[in-house]
């Protein structure tokens, strides 16, 4: 399956690839309902209005999820569904994504402040993978978006801000554990994308990429053997708060990026191979060091771990990997660590 219609033509040249049909009205009105209600009726005064923002979504099943989860959250007073179905232009009817993405932002809107930095954490993640549910809480943790409350423990908590965004129908689960609760979950891309254009507008994360300078003009090789990346390099420095970066390994390494004011450093590799060669991280310590959450668990950090990472003081989460031989002693002096991940490679 594709959302492209030109992808599939490119792998079948001569087929006739097969485009889902739009819901009907009904249809679009039953799976509202059904969401809103669990199965019980709709009041009838709420009737003529739900079908009309039924009609507004305009036959994309993610339209009708994402209004149902806000719709099922809010009071059932036919003043607010009218509102709501106000709120919802015709001037975007036409388009299909537009469609969504207004009904994912008035969903959005609607979110509590809380759940809100939550929901934009999700785009940090890697698109079309599964975001592992014990990982996103910890990183939750470790940002201190979690309230405290007396009633029940952080973790708690943050799980319960999960299952809120689950039956919102902003998160899918994608993997449960044995006892029914989430293992693994995922953003629509829609929603995934509405994520990062939001937070890229507020400043809340940025994403770095190869086609970002100035990594599209490093070779593709995984170990870039003979290029001088400090010759020819100038000095890489970012602003925002909080860094997801997508790239290859020694491209992120040589380049020793720098970001005073970065409080997390979340990396991704572009390729799944187990890395061979180690990397010297020790840039970091000087680079990003008012750091709370450093995932390095895609990078090889060799046998020795590095001294300078107890500098870090402000550290909440920390994650790496390696061939280790030992843990120093100034990792003590992370007095604020709340998750600390130590991966072995064979």
């Amino acid at each position: 399956t594709s959302r492209l219609h030109d992808v599939a033509l490119e792998i079948e040249p001569n087929c006739n690839p097969h485009s889902l049909r739009p819901f009907s009205d009904n249809e679009s009105w039953n799976l509202l309902q059904g969401k809103v209600f669990q199965g019980e009726d709709c009041p009838e005064e709420l009737l003529l209005v739900g079908k009309e923002i039924a009609h507004k979504c305009a036959g994309l099943p993610l339209a009708v999820v994402a209004i149902s989860g806000l719709l099922q959250r809010m009071e059932k007073s036919k003043e607010l569904w009218e509102k709501i179905a106000e709120g919802l232009s015709s001037e975007v009817m036409k388009d299909p994504e537009a469609r969504c993405v207004e009904i994912i932002e008035l969903s959005y809107k609607h979110l509590p402040d809380y759940l809100k930095a939550c929901l934009l954490y999700l785009g940090v993640f890697l698109e079309d993978r599964d975001i592992p549910v014990s990982k996103l809480l910890r990183f939750w943790l470790a940002e201190g978006f979690i309230e405290m409350t007396e009633w029940k423990n952080l973790e708690d908590v943050a799980e319960a801000y999960l299952v809120d965004l689950i039956n919102r129908s902003l998160v899918m689960i994608t993997k449960r554990r044995s006892n029914g609760k989430a293992k693994a979950c995922r953003l629509h891309y829609l929603i995934r994308d509405f994520c990062n254009s939001k937070s890229k507008g507020d400043s809340f994360f940025q994403l770095v990429t190869r086609s970002d300078k100035p990594y599209a003009s490093f070779l593709s090789s995984d170990y870039g053997i003979g290029y001088d990346f400090h010759h020819h390099l100038e000095p890489v420095t970012y602003e925002a708060y909080r860094l997801s970066i997508f790239l290859k390994r020694n491209h992120f390494v040589e380049s020793r990026p720098c970001g005073l004011g970065t409080r997390s450093l979340i990396f991704f590799a572009s390729t799944d191979a187990e890395p061979r060669c180690p990397s010297d991280i020790s840039f970091v310590c000087q680079n990003f060091k008012f750091l709370r959450v450093l995932d390095f668990e895609c990078i090889n950090i060799g046998v020795s771990f590095p001294g300078e990472i107890g500098l870090l003081v402000l550290l909440r989460y920390l994650a790496v990997s390696g061939y280790l031989n030992y843990i120093p002693q100034s990792i003590a002096n992370l007095t604020k660590l709340e998750t600390f991940v130590v991966k072995g490679f064979r």
